[in-house]
């Protein structure tokens, strides 16, 4: 949770303990989010500003001040007849204020600043625990006088956490519906139009920068004499660093004052590379303003002071920085804002911290007001908020952290939910959350984890995504490129604007999800170097946020954000861009079209089929419309009158197709439909037993004709497979037109900067690119020129004796250890006591290289070889060798030797063991001691696979780039909208 200011919270109604638990000063927000009263012109007393002192993991989190109100003893001494006007003055107040809505039925709401855990549930927790702090609860009311703590009424569901929404000092609140409320306003906004609601007939005026009697206020434009009053706002202050502070009186109640605050976005427009973090504020701190200042972009910066910030952004004007709450999870609410199982059990999904019921509308709301305040809590000095955990479906959850089967009951009847209806209702409380805080905020900058960019209504909705793990699932053939391309440039292309998306990239996820949900005490410490220092996966993260306009991080993982990690090419000012990232022409043509009559320019026939399951109650049609088509004279129409939810029990597709296995495949169509909604597409076996081919993909599409790419890697080599569009999950109609399948092309791409260029191999083979002249590569001394992973589970490996593949792995994101890993999951350990291993080198240039080895620090390991010789030998001659106990030092790579090697020699690793105890042979890590970055030239580059690399531009050079084909927004795999022709 964030550091809070006694000043900050006098501004935005919260109380702070004075002398004896008494308040200090008295000023608390209106009914809405935004509006603030200071009763009487009473004064704040700025006696006790400050903040408290920044709290490290490992201890101590920094809390939020708890609000200290007058006993009850001390009101009904006060106030004998408090509780009847309470109840009297509560339901005329709450019928007559109009506004966004309150987070529940109950009048006088006060939210506690530490009701709810800043970090990640699903994600990191940037200090390392979960303590959110208590929650009071304030479901007693307020004294209408003093704002104090009265006898409770009957508690309702969802009453216990509260916002302050209603006045305490009239019967009916003066000055009320502020539109709009305090809020960020556009970049450069000067004016702005305001209006306000009064509680009778009367006269308003407004003063701005300093709170004013009413004789000496400006009138409002329009209004005198009614309830509703208008005014332009004039000269207000577009400086991002400048809170724009507006007070308005009304001559019915002249000393009744109302505060807005509005303050202007910066305009945002840093150079490249844009540099990124998520959470992490207090990692850097320490290190001082002008460190923090290297990024441009804060996500989750929930630690920051107004003022702290107000200084990055005099030493980084282009910087953006945004607070953050979990959108779905929390600890210390009310029991009844949790998700239950049948047993009534709460879901923990991270430690401490538990799966709220989004299903509730009012836990919804509680969570859209609570990220509005804390906007309001850091003087509006936060360009935005990142939203972690956007999960808009639920009932994939089956398990918590520890194991333990989870059987949903949101509505809480004692018996297990249908996933479907769960899931409606799960999706339709995520976006009521996200949509009340966006109403609240129409200007403000939205980010999170987890969005789909192509679910109706997210686009609407978010500025962008910090993008996180998917670079290593390609690196590590869990997702392929394409997939990973196309995600990252729709963010660019459909969010709403300003776009600000950002790329998490990580190192192996063996490591970042291997040890506990705080692996800083678990993982070794040369194994984390080692994650720090992996440098293949850092140039494949920055390379690929490059190719856009986007931000870049590289952080341990979700278990960890925040990484002080910087790298050599960070330090490269490479400008702004010259124009779009473009496909570098490899010589490769465009490959045949396997779809056949995929316009429907004929009639339908064979090889396309139509099928409907009527015996499950579904009834559809299959028609060729030629009056409405997205390419030329006709398109295919499905008619579903009926469906029963099953996706295949509706499909039309096309029979013996051919795949060759590893090969990507883009399936490209045009797609509308009477309704968004989604359909399916996949490639199986077109008999039984109908195993996959490596497809099954929801498309959401839309009522207007759109172009639409789905690639994927062929998981068998077959000629039996059909391609299907699976419509059978609602009703409604679908068009489909223009069908093709063809091989995708080498993802291999450029994109020029003023100072430099740069390359990115996406595909699955070395890629030589010829660049010309006019380049050279950077300077630096981090990266290895040549670094690889040589794993048993490769074809370079072989063994001589009897040896098994096993698996030594604790697995992921568990809660309690032992944390123990083969790399890559698998190992090879001999049994008996005769055989060898072998790992032959492919040396690309002669120098030295350093060789190190991995074994996993498994249970069993007391049990293994303690005498496991490694051996590098070069044309038949051992040069080198080293001797392992691998009875202990699992999970750290080892260093065998450091030798010089060419590639005109044989070169391999040998590995025996003595006696008959256990041995493993895993994995080796070798690196060159020449650098990456070494200045030199760069007329041609050899790229190895999902790798990347930035060339500076030599100043007053001719640059020749023979191979750069058309520039592109995306590859031709785009998910996005066309127009037909």
């Amino acid at each position: 949770m964030g550091r809070l200011r006694p000043s900050a919270a006098a501004a935005h109604g919260m109380s702070l303990p004075g002398p004896r638990g008494r308040r200090t000063f008295d000023a608390r927000p209106l009914s809405g989010p935004g509006a603030f009263q200071i009763g009487s012109d009473r004064g704040i007393d700025r006696s006790g500003e400050g903040r408290e002192p920044a709290a490290r993991r490992n201890g101590k989190r920094a809390r939020c001040r708890t609000i200290m109100l007058p006993s009850k003893r001390m009101i009904r001494i006060a106030f004998p007849f408090l509780r009847l006007l309470l109840v009297c003055w509560a339901t005329v107040v709450w019928i007559a204020v109009a506004g966004p809505p309150a987070c529940s039925s109950t009048v006088g709401k006060r939210m506690h600043d530490s009701a709810i855990g800043t970090g990640s549930a699903d994600s990191f927790d940037p200090d390392g625990d979960r303590d959110y702090g208590d929650i009071p609860d304030l479901a007693q009311g307020v004294n209408n006088t003093t704002g104090s703590r009265a006898s409770a009424p009957t508690r309702e569901p969802g009453s216990s956490v509260h916002f302050e929404q209603e006045g305490t000092l009239y019967a009916h609140i003066p000055i009320t519906n502020p539109q709009p409320p305090s809020t960020l306003l556009p970049p450069g906004a000067t004016a702005l139009s305001l209006t306000v609601q009064s509680s009778e007939n009367t006269t308003c005026a407004f003063s701005m920068g300093t709170a004013m009697s009413y004789d000496k206020m400006t009138p409002f434009d329009q209004g005198a004499g009614t309830t509703v009053h208008q005014t332009i706002l004039n000269n207000l202050d577009p400086d991002p660093n400048v809170v724009n502070n507006i007070y308005v009186r009304c001559a019915s109640h002249p000393d009744y004052l109302l505060q807005l605050k509005y303050r202007s976005l910066s305009q945002a427009d840093p150079s490249y590379p844009r540099t990124g973090k998520l959470w992490g504020w207090w990692d850097l701190f320490g290190k001082g303003l002008p460190s923090m200042a290297r990024i441009d972009l804060w996500l989750a910066a929930a630690g920051a002071t107004a003022d702290e910030i107000r200084e990055l952004r005099l030493l980084n004007p282009g910087m953006l920085i945004l607070t953050n709450i979990n959108a779905v999870d929390g600890a210390n609410l009310p029991d009844d804002y949790y998700l239950k199982d049948i047993h009534g059990d709460r879901l923990e999904v991270w430690p401490k911290s538990y799966r709220l019921n989004l299903t509730k509308p009012y836990v919804a709301e509680y969570q859209a007001h609570y990220a509005y305040q804390r906007m309001l809590d850091n003087d509006l000095m936060f360009d935005g908020v990142f939203f972690d955990n956007v999960f808009t479906t639920q009932s994939w959850r089956k398990y918590d952290i520890h194991g333990n089967r989870f059987l949903v009951d949101a509505d809480e009847n004692g018996v297990e939910d249908d996933p479907h209806a769960f899931d409606a209702a799960w999706k339709a409380g995520v976006f009521h959350e996200l949509e009340t805080f966006r109403a609240f905020m129409p200007h403000a900058l939205m980010s999170g984890h987890g969005m789909n960019i192509y679910e109706p209504g997210i686009a609407e909705i978010f500025n962008g995504i910090s993008v996180g793990f998917r670079t290593a699932d390609v690196l590590e053939s869990e997702m392929i490129f394409a997939d990973l391309w196309d995600e990252y440039h729709a963010w660019h292309e459909m969010a709403r604007q300003p776009r600000v998306t950002m790329i998490e990239s990580s190192p192996p996820d063996q490591i970042a999800y291997g040890y506990d949900y705080s692996p800083w005490d678990k993982v070794p410490p040369s194994t984390l170097e080692f994650a720090r220092a992996y440098y293949p996966y850092v140039r494949f993260g920055l390379a690929l946020t490059l190719m856009n306009d986007g931000y870049f991080t590289h952080e341990f993982g979700d278990t960890w954000h925040g990484n002080d990690w910087w790298y050599d090419e960070l330090d490269f000012e490479l400008g702004y861009p010259r124009g779009l990232a473009a496909r570098v022409d490899l010589g490769v043509g465009p490959s045949e079209n396997q779809m056949v009559n995929g316009g429907f320019e004929a009639a339908i026939s064979d090889p396309w089929r139509f099928q409907v399951n009527e015996t499950e109650g579904n009834r559809a049609t299959l028609s060729r419309d030629t009056t409405d088509k997205a390419v030329g004279v006709a398109s295919a129409r499905i008619d579903v009158t009926a469906a029963s939810g099953v996706e295949w029990h509706i499909h039309l597709s096309q029979y013996n197709r051919s795949l060759e296995q590893g090969v990507i495949y883009d399936v490209t169509f045009w797609a509308k439909s009477d309704t968004r909604r989604t359909i399916t597409l996949g490639a199986q076996k077109g008999g039984p037993d109908w195993r996959n081919y490596g497809l099954r993909r929801h498309v959401f599409i839309d009522t207007d004709w759109k172009k639409y790419t789905v690639s994927f890697e062929a998981n068998e080599t077959a000629n039996d497979a059909r391609i299907l569009f699976q419509v059978g999950e609602t009703s409604g109609t679908v068009w489909l037109d223009d069908v093709s399948m063809a091989v995708r092309p080498p993802d291999v791409y450029q994109r020029e900067f003023t100072n430099g260029i740069v390359l990115l191999n996406g595909s699955k083979d070395p890629q030589e690119i010829t660049i010309g002249p006019g380049y050279r590569r950077l300077r630096g001394q981090q990266a290895p020129r040549y670094e690889t992973i040589l794993d048993d589970g490769e074809a370079t490996f072989s063994t001589t004796g009897t040896w098994t593949s096993v698996k030594y792995d604790s697995g992921e994101l568990k809660a309690t250890g032992p944390f123990y890993h083969c790399w890559k999951e698998n190992c090879h350990e001999r049994s008996g006591s005769q055989g060898e291993a072998r790992w032959d080198l492919e040396i690309q240039a002669a120098d030295t290289y350093t060789i190190t080895a991995w074994w996993p620090a498994a249970p069993q390991a007391d049990t293994w070889n303690q005498n496991v010789t490694y051996e590098v030998v070069v044309g038949e001659q051992v040069i080198a060798s080293q001797t392992f106990d691998q009875r202990s030092g699992g999970d750290e790579w080892h260093f065998v030797a450091e030798v010089l090697l060419s590639p005109n020699n044989m070169n391999y690793i040998r590995m025996h063991c003595e006696g008959e105890a256990p041995c493993l042979a895993d994995a080796l890590h070798l690196r060159s001691r020449a650098r990456y970055n070494d200045g030199s030239s760069a007329q041609k580059v050899m790229l190895q696979p999902l790798d990347g690399i930035i060339l500076a531009r030599v100043q007053g050079s001719d640059v020749y780039l023979p191979l750069i084909t058309t520039p592109i927004r995306l590859s031709n795999s785009t998910s996005l909208p066309s127009a037909p022709n």
